[in-house]
């Protein structure tokens, strides 16, 4: 008899993946707001209280459980920053608390590299054991959520995994790559021939075949872990390998380094160069000792198939 994955998010971009790798071996109880195109068990969306989803515990006794669901790309203002809060924090409260009283066996929570101090002006080497300090809403929530759920579960028969990822990308990924493609599209002269700078990305499919490698695995209890790609990458790769992908010829400029320091402190266009343009690249060791995990695709050809696809 197939064990039983509740998978909330189960919608959104991560989520939607993790269903269509894990179908085959699960049972999957999808939590989301509208009813899912794959198959599975629809658990419709209400709110984040303990009332309105502890039938989901009681119900169908879930073995396993892979938090997705955040707010991730709101901009916090004061009519979005309680509802930030509440599905970002309370709702992984409330399933966390669920998830110990009813047993479940391993709590699968997705963080984020926001939790971090990251600092785009400088570039840095990241690993689960760099200084914490989040910048944001989305980092804030994210960060004490993980403490929230080390401490829920101690001393308990639920244990747990936390990732913590960096831009995400595949087809249909949203964020910045989706930006950046958009950019391209537009088939306009672009600032960024001198984006040189190396980061870690992470495709979709590698981050769920590795969340399906840590479910039932012994090593990976209790255990936060960074996870990337192998491959690091520059802005002005990415740009490169978009504009080969789509067939699009691209005209690229230098910016100064003195001009981009001064479009770097306007508001808007500023963070977003700063964004583009900083280094930072994630070690990943640590789950790919514990695990045995080798990557199993690789990163330019992940990429490709994300640029070929024009929605």
């Amino acid at each position: 008899m197939k064990k039983t994955i509740l998978i909330t998010g189960a919608n959104g971009f991560l989520g939607k993946n993790l269903c269509r790798l894990l179908k085959s071996n699960y049972t999957i109880l999808a939590s989301s707001r509208y009813e899912p195109e794959f198959k599975c068990i629809w658990l419709k969306f209400k709110d984040t209280s303990l009332t309105n989803n502890e039938y989901i515990f009681k119900k169908f006794k879930p073995n396993y459980l892979i938090h997705c669901a955040a707010i991730a790309h709101k901009k916090p203002t004061k009519k979005t920053l309680s509802s930030i809060i509440d599905l970002n924090l309370q709702y992984t409260k409330t399933l966390a608390k669920l998830s110990k009283l009813n047993n479940v066996e391993r709590f699968i929570y997705i963080s984020s590299m926001s939790i971090y101090e990251l600092n785009f002006k400088v570039k840095k080497i990241i690993t689960e054991d760099s200084e914490i300090n989040p910048n944001n809403i989305y980092g804030k929530t994210k960060l004490e959520s993980e403490f929230f759920i080390q401490e829920e579960f101690k001393n308990t028969k639920t244990s747990f995994t936390i990732f913590r990822p960096p831009i995400l990308y595949g087809i249909n990924a949203p964020g910045n790559i989706r930006k950046l493609i958009k950019l391209v599209d537009t088939k306009l002269p672009l600032p960024f021939k001198n984006f040189v700078n190396k980061k870690s990305l992470l495709s979709v499919n590698n981050f769920t075949s590795a969340i399906h490698r840590s479910i039932e695995n012994k090593n990976t209890k209790n255990k936060i872990y960074n996870l990337s790609d192998d491959e690091i990458i520059s802005t002005l790769e990415i740009i490169n390998l978009i504009a080969k992908s789509r067939n699009l010829n691209l005209f690229l400029i230098a910016i100064p380094e003195k001009l981009m320091l001064i479009f770097q402190k306007l508001p808007i266009l500023g963070n977003l160069l700063l964004k583009l343009n900083h280094s930072i690249i994630i070690e990943n060791k640590k789950f790919k000792y514990d695990t045995d995990w080798v990557q199993p695709f690789s990163q330019k050809d992940e990429l490709k198939k994300c640029f070929k696809e024009k929605k």
